[in-house]
């Protein structure tokens, strides 16, 4: 998770307004990195999470406020 910690809180540095960001996570990982993401308080609450094709949720995506 440190990899993700570091990622998310230097994102807004690199994104625009209404910018995005898409994480792949690991199985089991998607609700704890999506957590992450709304604590750092710089992106939407609208957060996605996408499913591969064996219905394991593989990526997070985040929009910049």
């Amino acid at each position: 998770m440190d990899y993700y910690r570091k990622i998310i809180k230097k994102s807004p540095q690199y994104l625009k307004k209404n910018g995005f960001m898409a994480l792949e996570v690991g199985f089991d990982q998607s609700k704890i990195v999506k957590d992450l993401i709304i604590k750092e308080n710089n992106f939407n609450q609208n957060i996605e999470i996408t499913k591969d094709y064996l219905g394991i949720e593989r990526v997070v995506i985040a929009y910049r406020k």
